[in-house]
């Protein structure tokens, strides 16, 4: 009879113990916006009335390579100067990573994000990205984390590409420093990738897509104690911040190494309208660079020489993707699914680049 007592009461305690699912799902919607307002909201808000006086962003981060010093010695520069730009933004990410790992329910999250429609997935997506506002690869742990998590590839990838391209504080700096219709244009640029093509490039990764009718399987977890999600936040904050961290910074410090023949002002003026945006494309979907980095470099080699055209095609090539982004998510999507989404964007840069040209 003490046994069966026993037996009947045991289960109660961990009930009493466990936060509720909603209580969850608030603390971390607290933490989500507190770690956005430090990193992101409130630099803004510092930054717009300066760039508004000044008609500046910044420098560019390609600069070009001092002979004394070397190579090597301009891709620590590049390195350095890179990570003191998006520190913050990574820090946020692998907090807001672990926070959904952790805290936010699994069905809660699918429910937000994909509704059991796939249309509603990217649309959700998207949108979702627009307050979190990072640069392509510091958004890298939180779209990891939503595939774990059993979120589609098309809502995932929405989100991803949503945050660097549709950053409304981004597209205002654009408006202050760019004719309007640069602003137009990666508006409509934008709004198409995000939206469609997103939705098209996840069908390619069927193979490894979380199919929306298991998602009530993967939906029954047991709510957690305080100490769990504590434990299971460190855990994942650990895990995400040992891989990605290093391997950014290593793939980081090879494009350093790179930027010396990859920048784009490494293109001569005086080559070819076409051949010029096809290569300004390329480099512009390989090269990494902080949130409205494309901003400083379009106004650099406009004011050095170069046409509007072909400058077009970093618009949305430069924020959209970039190669540590790309390496970093290969766990995430399958290869096909990212060499997909970056032959869209040089595609719609040279768009871009068509478009600007003929309006110069």
């Amino acid at each position: 009879m003490a046994q069966s007592l026993h037996d009947e009461t045991a289960p109660t305690a961990p009930d009493r113990a466990a936060i509720p699912a909603p209580a969850a799902a608030g603390a971390a919607l607290l933490l989500a916006v507190a770690a956005v307002t430090w990193s992101k909201w409130w630099p803004y808000a510092h930054k717009l009335p300066a760039v508004a006086q000044t008609d500046s962003v910044g420098s560019p981060i390609f600069r070009p390579a001092d002979p004394s010093g070397g190579v090597l010695r301009a891709a620590a520069d590049f390195t350095v100067s890179y990570g003191q730009s998006v520190w913050k933004a990574l820090l946020t990410a692998l907090v807001i990573a672990a926070v959904i790992d952790a805290l936010l329910p699994r069905r809660w999250l699918l429910t937000l994000l994909e509704g059991g429609r796939r249309r509603r997935g990217t649309l959700a997506g998207g949108l979702l990205a627009l307050p979190t506002m990072m640069c392509t690869c510091c958004v890298t742990p939180i779209a990891v984390t939503m595939r774990r998590r059993g979120v589609s590839n098309a809502s995932a990838l929405a989100f991803w590409i949503g945050n660097p391209v549709l950053n409304p504080v981004v597209l205002v700096f654009l408006a202050l420093t760019l004719p309007w219709h640069w602003v137009a244009l990666r508006i409509v640029t934008g709004v198409f990738l995000v939206f469609f093509v997103t939705r098209l490039v996840a069908r390619l990764g069927s193979g490894t897509e979380m199919d929306l009718g298991m998602t009530d399987a993967l939906a029954n977890e047991s709510p957690r104690s305080g100490r769990e999600m504590a434990l299971k936040f460190c855990a994942t904050f650990v895990r995400l911040a040992a891989v990605l961290v290093p391997e950014y910074l290593l793939i980081v410090f090879g494009i350093g190494i790179a930027q010396v023949w990859l920048s784009p002002s490494a293109v001569d003026t005086g080559t070819s309208a076409v051949l010029a945006a096809l290569i300004l494309a390329v480099l512009g979907t390989l090269l990494v660079i902080p949130t409205a980095g494309e901003v400083p470099v379009i106004q650099g080699l406009l004011q050095a020489g170069f046409g509007a055209g072909p400058v077009g095609a970093l618009l949305v090539t430069l924020p959209a993707v970039s190669l540590p982004s790309l390496l970093m998510l290969r766990r995430a999507f399958a290869w096909r699914v990212l060499l997909a989404l970056a032959g869209a964007v040089v595609v719609l840069g040279l768009v871009d680049a068509a478009v600007l040209g003929l309006l110069a």
